[in-house]
């Protein structure tokens, strides 16, 4: 599988990263150990989770970091994975108070680590951001858990571009690593700006910054949760995909390619990750994948070379 640097990380890591959002929740260990499996087999070394995932089942709160541990254990694979994982997201219950505190970082990873079974992650997220609380705390609580040897480097999920020029200006300043990846929102299916006040999906703004300052993009949500997958001129809009139909332009896209999957003869839903993965800015898709087959299929799209022309095409979704 073709790589990607990021500045931090021990060696690099591959062009798609695997989400396991619902490993021991939605996905039962067994079918998690698979998907794990096929994607280290395939030459995938990145794993994205998160200290909250699949707290929205009752009893599954960290099953994927704890089942990610149990199959790093069971392959021997510790020490050669990317394991990425965040904190700092509200909980599920109650008004959703931010919790992005510097001490909520390190309480957070620590357990993060306990239910990993390791001593290091490679990538530590803030999971979510809050205007509210200062930058420069943030930045200090990360640098002193990098600096303790409990993550390797640090990013940040779904922050504004003032957020991050700040960031970036106070680590120069200091004379720390800074951030080393940003994970935001990004699929060929745009979505409103309107929504959830701390989610963040790619922008104009967002990708000139990203642009300038070379700043890695880990993307969630890469294929608009099965948007292209879906026949459009016959399917009823489910509730998952309502947030995708506000955009007209969302059905020229998919439209536009269908015709230019048929052509290839693939399948839509692997040509709109080519279309993310031919982006001209550093991205690492994180793939959410239930079965093994769609794990192969999103693996394929790595073998299509879309042109910048195509690109552009696709985004312009003329009907």
């Amino acid at each position: 599988m073709d790589t990607l640097a990021i500045p931090g990380l021990p060696f690099p890591s591959s062009r798609l990263a695997l989400g396991t959002a619902e490993f021991g929740a939605g996905i039962d260990e067994a079918t998690a150990f698979a998907l794990l499996d096929d994607y280290a087999a395939a030459g995938g070394n990145h794993l994205d989770t998160a200290h909250i995932y699949a707290a929205w089942v009752p009893g599954c709160w960290g099953s994927s970091e704890r089942v990610i541990g149990s199959w790093l254990r069971s392959r021997g694979m510790a020490g050669r994975m990317l394991v990425a994982t965040k904190g700092g997201h509200m909980h599920f219950a109650g008004d959703h108070p931010p919790r992005v505190r510097p001490e909520v970082v390190h309480f957070e990873l620590r357990e993060s680590l306990e239910r990993l079974g390791l001593e290091r992650v490679e990538l530590y997220y803030l999971h979510r951001d809050d205007p509210s609380v200062p930058v420069e705390p943030l930045l200090a609580a990360l640098e002193a858990e990098r600096a303790a040897g409990r993550i390797g480097a640090y990013g940040c999920s779904n922050w504004t571009v003032p957020r991050l020029r700040e960031a970036a200006a106070i680590a120069r300043a200091r004379g720390w690593e800074g951030f080393r990846a940003h994970q935001v929102e990004w699929s060929l299916a745009t979505v409103p700006a309107a929504g959830a006040w701390d989610l963040r999906a790619m922008d104009p703004e967002l990708f000139a910054w990203h642009r300038a300052s070379a700043l890695p993009v880990t993307a969630f949500t890469p294929q608009a949760s099965g948007f292209f997958a879906r026949d459009w001129d016959s399917d009823a809009a489910p509730a998952s995909h309502a947030r995708f139909r506000v955009d007209p332009r969302n059905l020229r896209r998919w439209r536009r390619a269908n015709a230019r999957a048929a052509a290839r003869g693939v399948p839509t839903t692997r040509l709109a990750l080519a279309w993310l993965l031919a982006q001209p800015i550093q991205v690492i898709p994180v793939i959410g994948c239930k079965t093994r087959a769609q794990l192969a299929d999103s693996l394929a799209a790595l073998r299509i070379r879309l042109s910048p022309a195509e690109v552009s095409d696709l985004e312009r979704g003329a009907a």
